[in-house]
């Protein structure tokens, strides 16, 4: 697993990042992407 995660640490670093911004910002960002998406997919499942 370790290689994995320094490929996906590559990945951010090489593709995601942008001028003033860290490995740490670009994941935090993906994440609240990925938070919502499932919310938004999940969320109104029970609201039936």
């Amino acid at each position: 697993m370790p290689g994995i995660a320094r490929a996906i640490i590559r990945f951010v670093e090489e593709n995601l990042t942008e001028d003033g911004r860290d490995v740490a910002d670009a994941l935090e960002q993906l994440e609240a992407a990925a938070l919502r998406q499932a919310h938004d997919v999940c969320g109104g499942l029970g609201a039936q």
